[in-house]
């Protein structure tokens, strides 16, 4: 997970620019949803899903899983709303608990939902289907106490102390620096305290150590670093131009598992031979699925 930087008015201007009216008419549904206290009605966040489609690089803002680009793209994505709408529910449940050797202690958020945030566009992200459903779907952890703020974010986060970490915004910590790297798998940066237990919730959450789909594109993104790192440092002056610009590209937000690459990169820069093990970890891996491709036990050239 990589952080968005876009502040609140950016984020309305280019919705505006995108919808004109939109924002109008999410305010006038907000008013509706605070005179009957419940969110009612259809929603219209669907409209400005090309926004955050742009913003995000066409990524899933969760995992970074790639998806889709043109004009059929958007049935790829689902604009998910950070703090349910309409109703919250427990996580984790006994399965998933058990399941995930979950020891920490989580609180949930207002039971009733956040229906005052079901039109604040503030309250977005896009995702892939896996992250959204059924992972996200109506759960809200929280390490502090459901709040009745209403709208007003800042005070329902101070009150509520979110868990998960929401990747959009220009303030507050970056994902990255609560989550990193070891090789293919995401974990905590902190040692200890709240920003270590968000981490980990996050990462179990939406289990972006387990789910194969993804450790598959961190370990095929593995082998092509360490690849360019090599032919960064020899072969033609042509070869070597072309590698380095494939590892500037790799730190850069638009690029998949951004994250993940970043960490790599800076792992090897302070520790090559731990990035040679986690290489060679991934080398492995992705022999065993796609021998065609890879050969097993190849070992890196010098």
């Amino acid at each position: 997970m990589i952080r968005i930087p876009v502040t609140p008015q950016e984020l309305t201007r280019l919705i505006e620019r995108e919808v004109p009216g939109w924002l109008e008419r999410a305010a006038r549904r907000t008013r509706q949803a605070r005179q009957r206290k419940r969110f009612t009605g259809e929603g219209i966040w669907s409209e400005v899903k090309g926004v955050y489609m742009a913003l995000q690089h066409h990524k899933c803002a969760y995992c970074e899983r790639p998806m889709a680009e043109g004009s059929h793209a958007n049935i790829e994505y689902d604009v998910e709303h950070f703090r349910p709408k309409s109703r919250v529910t427990p996580w984790p449940d006994a399965k998933t608990a058990k399941e995930l050797r979950i020891r920490y202690k989580v609180r949930n958020g207002a039971a009733k939902g956040y229906p005052l945030l079901a039109h604040d566009p503030h309250n977005y992200v896009v995702t892939c289907k896996v992250c959204n459903s059924p992972l996200k779907a109506d759960h809200f952890p929280i390490d502090g106490t459901p709040s009745e703020a209403g709208s007003d974010r800042a005070k329902l986060d101070a009150d509520e102390k979110p868990l998960l970490l929401f990747p959009i915004g220009s303030t507050g910590s970056s994902p990255e620096e609560l989550i990193t790297f070891e090789g293919i798998l995401p974990v905590p940066a902190k040692r200890s305290g709240h920003d270590r237990k968000r981490a980990q919730v996050t990462i179990d959450f939406f289990r972006l150590h387990l789910r194969t789909e993804l450790r598959d594109a961190r370990a095929h993104l593995l082998v092509m670093l360490w690849n360019n790192l090599e032919r960064a440092q020899q072969g033609s002056s042509e070869q070597r131009q072309r590698a380095r610009d494939v590892l500037v590209a790799a730190r850069q937000n638009f690029f998949p598992h951004a994250a993940c690459a970043r960490a790599f990169l800076d792992l090897y820069a302070r520790d090559p031979a731990k990035a040679e093990a986690y290489y060679l970890e991934a080398q492995r891996l992705m022999a065993r699925k796609e021998p065609g491709l890879y050969k097993r036990g190849a070992a890196p050239r010098s």
